[in-house]
């Protein structure tokens, strides 16, 4: 049983879409901040009038550069990652205080239903599940929360992520980072958040493609990452093989054979 009661939630965001945030942060609770981590050339003043806001105006390019200073200037028990583009459940804060006071699991991961209140993805279990290298690949951000202490120095790949040149598969190569560390990361069937079921994890193009084969390289290896390559192309056609099976399968490998060269 921990003690935990504090929560930051880490927000990055980037332009104007910074006016997305009136309906993402909620009115002031217990314990709860938020930490925005704003990319633009102009300061912003939104919530210049909340103590539980901490605002930053940021210079960099990238989500991943973005969540990597939230944590560094973190100082809360609890850390989860929060985007623009949400609507946070309204027991957020108790999930997040439930599960991680009772469980010790580094990294809690949690459900995210779309706009229609139906989960975004295959639920993997009714209850809670501990979560290995194999699972980790459709995890979204706005999905993990963590005990900072925890966190050691374990942090987003800056070269990966929304704004850089791998725009998918930030989040799987940091948890397998925990994962490789001996450090638990698992499920639980709580509602965290819920978002529009169209995101930019599922597109498909060619540079999609690329980082898809970027990433499972990167998580997994050479050799075992060829076979889970093969298995996910089997599995997950639409996601590598549009709109040319020729040019995805080619733009598939290059992904998986550039990790040397990133």
């Amino acid at each position: 049983m921990n003690s935990f009661n504090s929560i930051d939630v880490l927000i990055s965001t980037y332009g104007d879409r910074i006016d997305n945030l009136k309906t993402v942060i909620q009115a002031p609770k217990p314990g709860v901040n938020y930490l925005i981590g704003h990319q633009s050339p102009v300061p912003y003043d939104l919530f210049s009038g909340r103590d539980d806001v901490h605002y930053f105006q940021l210079d960099s390019l990238g989500v991943a550069k973005s969540r990597n200073f939230l944590l560094n200037v973190s100082t809360s028990d609890i850390c989860y990652f929060c985007d623009d583009d949400i609507i946070l459940a309204d027991d957020f804060d108790q999930v997040l205080f439930d599960t991680h006071n009772n469980d010790s699991s580094e990294v809690i991961t949690y459900c995210v239903r779309d706009e229609f209140g139906n989960p975004r993805k295959k639920i993997l279990s009714p209850t809670k599940i501990r979560r290995n290298i194999f699972n980790i690949l459709s995890v979204g951000t706005i999905e993990i929360s963590l005990k900072r202490k925890s966190l050691g120095s374990i942090r987003f790949s800056e070269n990966m992520g929304a704004g850089s040149l791998i725009p998918v598969g930030d989040e799987s190569v940091f948890l397998s980072e925990f994962i490789k560390s001996q450090k638990a990361v698992c499920f639980f069937n709580r509602t965290i958040a819920y978002h529009p079921q169209i995101s930019s994890g599922y597109e498909s193009n060619y540079m999609m493609v690329y980082a898809r084969g970027y990433t499972i390289r990167k998580v997994y290896g050479l050799f075992l990452g060829f076979l889970v390559l093969s298995i996910f192309s089997i599995k997950r056609p639409s996601l590598v093989f549009k709109p040319s099976v020729a040019k995805g399968v080619i733009n598939y490998i290059k992904g998986f054979f550039a990790y040397s060269s990133l």
